[in-house]
């Protein structure tokens, strides 16, 4: 007997070749997202890592053009 509101159970290991598609595409964007995060952060911290490299450098290095980014 076969009810309309009643979905078909797929056969033992049939449905594992789409979980495992599902479970590695979730893992990529998972692993992107964490990318991004971490870019968007470096940005956000690089004015903060400016301003304090800036603050130990001579006067001269300070003012120097083009300005020098590590020490």
């Amino acid at each position: 007997m076969h009810h309309q509101y009643l979905r078909q159970v797929p056969e033992q290991g049939k449905g594992a070749l789409r979980w495992l598609s599902f479970q590695r595409a979730g893992r990529l964007g998972n692993r992107s997202a964490i990318a991004a995060v971490i870019v968007v952060t470096l940005i956000f911290l690089s004015p903060i890592y400016w301003i304090t490299s800036t603050a130990f450098k001579p006067l001269v290095l300070a003012t120097s053009v083009p300005p020098t980014v590590a020490f």
